[in-house]
């Protein structure tokens, strides 16, 4: 039986090894989408991570590497569509 409030460590590491296979789809789909979309890999100036996998650093990471000139954000899964309309609208500004 498990103890309320136990905890699992689950080392950097270990998650980065078992998860880099799942992390590379989900660069190959990003990129699909983005030329799908007609733009460069190379042309994406924001990365939006707003919550789940997106904040798993090994994803992070493979999305930082696939859109090399992206400035990364972090939002809240529930504002998350409101800020980048609010940052598509201002010309990237917020305030």
């Amino acid at each position: 039986m498990l103890k309320p409030r136990a905890t699992l460590p689950l080392p950097r590491d270990w998650m980065r090894k078992r998860l880099s296979k799942l992390a590379a789809q989900m660069g190959d789909a990003a990129e699909t989408t983005a030329r799908n979309a007609g733009i460069a890999p190379g042309a994406v100036d924001r990365l939006i991570f707003v919550g789940g996998s997106s904040l798993m650093e090994v994803v992070e990471a493979e999305m930082r590497t696939r859109f090399p000139h992206a400035e990364g954000h972090r939002g809240a899964a529930l504002t998350a569509i409101v800020e980048g309309l609010a940052l598509s609208a201002g010309g990237g500004e917020r305030g």
